[in-house]
Order: structure tokens, then C-alpha cells, then sequence
């Protein structure tokens, strides 16, 4: 893998980026309704960690030797976000539609975050671990005020039905020469192990793959990993290579 996919990868979230910003900047001006203020808050908090997330992610792309896009038109040609406009402007249709547009943000992160694991490009898949955390807040948050959070554990239609974030993960880990893991879905054994302790996904996947690499028991690495990032939430817990 080159650093020219990888950025593409960026510029690629960096459009989405500024797409989703500028849906949650005017969803925070034209909300209405009798929870304006609680909604206009939470729309702002909203956009304002994305604006934060732009220029450092124009910089990544500048650090791997390409052109960041920095005109409007470039962004909207870049981002899968097909922006639409909520004329109800009521609180849950808004935050319906940013749900939707988040679940477009973080599956480009995912994306690009691997595609910087790849490359051994440490320093960008930190920063993309960390965007992948806050969109993993905001799908959790938006998906509790429009119900999509429920439709997710249950399984049934719901006010939004998204398909999954999906992170593929190599099901016959044939690096690892240790005991049979018995692992049918190990896709399944990291979502479930990520949401219990609170961690993304992404990291627990990289820290799967490198253990595979290394002849390591995965398992058994992506647990201690887990349960470290549970303890310490502030500690800066992504595997490094040595």
C-alpha cells in the first residue's frame, strides 16, 4: 500500500468532513420546535468537533507530499454525504439526517485508517483513531434521539434503517500457530469486545492484525488491549510497531 492511496483515503474524509460540518452548522441555525435550545447545542458541539477535525486533516494530507482541496465545490464532488435539506426543521428529522451522514463520515475513517496501518503511517492512524471516536459518539448520541440505536441491538426496521458499519476481519488467522481460537465471526468477537469496553473498533482490529503477523495469539492481545483502554481512557493505547 502507497502513501497516494492513503491519501486519497484523506482527502476523501476531509470532504466528508466538511460536508457533515456544514450539514450540523445549518441543521444548529434552523432548528425549531419546543427543544430548540437543547437541539441548537447539541448541533453546535457537533459541528464544532468536525471544524476542528479540518485542518488537521488537511495536514495530514500535506505531510504525505499531496494537495489538500480546498475549494467547495472539490468537497461536495469528494464526500459520498448526498446533503439534503429537512423542510420540517424539527429536532429528530434533523438528527435523523446527521445520523445518516455520520454513519457515511465514520465508514470513510475506518477506511482511511486502515489504509494508514498499512502504511505504517503511525501518526495518522492516531489522529484517525481519535476522529473515529468522536463520529462513534455522535452515531451513538444521534441514534439514541432517533431510535436507530434500538433498531441496532434489535434488529428490526426502525426510523433509520442503515446498514452496519462493517470491519472486515480476516476469519482464519493463519499467522497464529497456537490453539484453535474457534472464532466463526471474529468481526463479531471485536464489535462485542469494543462495545463492552468502550473502545473503537478500529484500534482492536489493527491490534488483531498484528498479533496474526506476529505468530501471536490475537485473542488474547486484542483482550489485554480492551481492558487497558478501559482502565486508562486517557492513555494512548494504540499498538505500535516496533
Amino acid at each position: 500500500m502507497d502513501n497516494a492511496t492513503l491519501a486519497t483515503c484523506l482527502t476523501k474524509s476531509l470532504g466528508d468532513t466538511v460536508v457533515f460540518k456544514f450539514l450540523a452548522h445549518g441543521y444548529h441555525w434552523n432548528v425549531r420546535g419546543k427543544h430548540f435550545s437543547e437541539f441548537h447545542s447539541k448541533f453546535e458541539e457537533i459541528y464544532t468537533d468536525a471544524d476542528e477535525a479540518i485542518d488537521p486533516l488537511a495536514e495530514n494530507v500535506r505531510k504525505l507530499g499531496y494537495d489538500a482541496p480546498y475549494l467547495l465545490t472539490d468537497y461536495a464532488a469528494l464526500s459520498d454525504i448526498e446533503p439534503r435539506s429537512v423542510s420540517a426543521n424539527d429536532p429528530v428529522e434533523l438528527a435523523a439526517a446527521l445520523y445518516a451522514a455520520n454513519n457515511v463520515v465514520l465508514q470513510n475513517l475506518v477506511t482511511a485508517f486502515d489504509r494508514a496501518d498499512e502504511c505504517d503511517e503511525q501518526g495518522v492512524a492516531n489522529f484517525l483513531a481519535e476522529r473515529i471516536d468522536s463520529h462513534q459518539k455522535w452515531r451513538w448520541q444521534l441514534g439514541t434521539i432517533t431510535g436507530a440505536d434500538a433498531t441496532q441491538m434489535t434488529g428490526q426496521p426502525g426510523m433509520l434503517d442503515q446498514a452496519p458499519i462493517v470491519i472486515d476481519v480476516t476469519a482464519e488467522p493463519t499467522g497464529y500457530q497456537g490453539d484453535d481460537l474457534g472464532l466463526e465471526n471474529p468481526e463479531m468477537f471485536l464489535s462485542i469486545l469494543a462495545s463492552a469496553h468502550q473502545v473503537n473498533t478500529a484500534v482492536l482490529r489493527a491490534s488483531y492484525r498484528r498479533a496474526v503477523k506476529a505468530g501471536e495469539n490475537p485473542v488474547a492481545r486484542v483482550t489485554e488491549l480492551a481492558a487497558k483502554k478501559y482502565q486508562s481512557r486517557d492513555a494512548d493505547l494504540l499498538p505500535r510497531r516496533k
